[in-house]
């Protein structure tokens, strides 16, 4: 279901929105005036001020159900900051506030007013902007022992609120320890593949792909595998199995499965060769139980909190920006608190919601995207399974990158058969 209210708006509204979601995950590596507000959150705010400044159209909020599972999670954490004492006011609000204004951007207003031939055509174009730079980057490491910066010298990091040159060496450092990784323009090889798979869908799935297209597409891909990042690997598996099961509606099973068979022998002797294939399951193999494991803090340690939690919070919930709060109260800790502190929130997405709104917000959340995805296109059933990882693997609850892929998956497909369509 969707609700419709008259509204003023403009071609730049529809312009600004559609560079919004290409630049907002590339701006807010940076933050501005303090150390929680990043670039691309200031220009997330001057879309509401575009807003309330355009002319007559009509507003799209694609999901109601997640309206309300955002109403809950604010009205659990307000509740809760007013009985536990060891909550805080000022991060319950922040957080309650972020999640407001995140939330209207991806069912709402973006989705109202974002060009999706466009929008393709940046995602596209910056990722392969993006390739080629992470490309040169391993390259020249490997071969003249040059490192180009990730993060620009002179501007501040949301990373612990440091410069990007002071970031440029602590990571180089680490890398002299555990292994060069390249990330592009991105703080984090992981960062760049959640960037970098949208334009990669977008090429996958483009109906008529010129010699550009496909030269853009290898780029890409290379890229994507030289990060030697677990979850980009995941996220390439996501959206070739997608394809695949959609171009068995197209071609004759016969084909497919000769497609099938050489894709996976292509890509199995280039990973063995490469030393891909040995990187990579280095990268999975940190998914174990253990407090050194990188890949098991991102995807147990939420659920170990909420398994410690008492009984009613387990339906009810914690709240937003209670963590610290919620853990310094009841004594809860986790074996992983001695890497990142215990007072850190790093944890995966859905245990994330899991968390802070239990099971009641839980199954509101799952209901809203039941209702988000009922009948779309393939392009977003491709975005959607990489959604699923985000979900999983990654702590973006609270990140624009989720704003990115939430608002992609609301975006309405009445535009796509009006004219505005990926494929022109």
């Amino acid at each position: 279901m969707t609700s419709e209210i008259k509204l003023n708006s403009n071609s730049v509204l529809e312009n600004y929105c559609t560079f919004l979601v290409a630049f907002m995950p590339i701006l807010n590596i940076y933050c501005i005036f303090t150390a929680s507000l990043g670039i691309g959150d200031l220009f997330a705010v001057g879309a509401f001020f575009l807003l309330i400044l355009g002319k007559k159209r009509t507003m799209y909020i694609r999901s109601k159900m997640y309206m309300i599972f955002v109403a809950y999670m604010i009205l659990i954490s307000m509740i809760l900051t007013l009985v536990i004492p060891t909550y805080s006011i000022g991060e319950m609000s922040t957080k309650c506030i972020k999640l407001v204004v995140y939330s209207i951007l991806a069912v709402s207003i973006i989705p109202m007013y974002w060009k999706a031939s466009k929008g393709k055509n940046l995602f596209i174009n910056i990722t392969f902007i993006a390739a080629v730079y992470l490309i040169a980057q391993y390259i020249l490491h490997v071969f003249a022992r040059v490192d180009l910066p990730m993060a620009i010298p002179f501007l501040k990091t949301l990373y612990n609120n440091t410069s990007g040159s002071q970031y440029n060496g602590d990571m180089l450092n680490m890398y002299a320890r555990f292994g060069y990784r390249a990330s592009g323009f991105f703080l984090e090889p992981s960062h760049f593949c959640q960037y970098a798979v949208i334009g990669f869908v977008f090429l996958v799935f483009s109906e008529n792909k010129k010699r550009i297209d496909k030269i853009k597409l290898a780029v890409i891909t290379t890229a994507m595998i030289a990060s030697f990042s677990a979850i980009g690997y995941f996220m390439i598996m996501a959206t070739v199995f997608v394809w695949f099961f959609y171009t068995f509606k197209q071609r004759s099973a016969a084909i497919n499965f000769l497609l099938m068979l050489i894709g996976a022998v292509s890509i199995v002797f280039i990973s063995i060769k490469t030393g891909a294939y040995d990187s990579a399951m280095e990268r999975v193999s940190t998914i174990q139980d253990n407090e050194v494991a990188t890949g098991s803090l991102r995807l147990l340690r939420g659920f170990i909190v909420y398994r410690e939690t008492p009984g009613v919070f387990k339906y009810i919930g914690i709240g937003c920006g209670n963590y610290v709060g919620f853990v310094s109260h009841f004594s809860i800790s986790t074996f992983f608190d001695s890497r990142i502190g215990a007072n850190s929130e790093y944890m995966s997405t859905i245990s994330t919601i899991l968390l802070n709104g239990g099971i009641i917000g839980l199954v509101l959340y799952f209901c809203s995207i039941f209702q988000i995805m009922k009948k779309t296109s393939i392009i977003k059933k491709a975005i959607f399974a990489n959604f699923i990882i985000i979900l999983v693997a990654t702590a973006s609850f609270f990140s624009l990158t989720y704003v990115v892929f939430l608002s992609l998956l609301c975006s309405r497909d009445a535009q796509e058969s009006t004219g505005d369509q990926y494929d022109e």
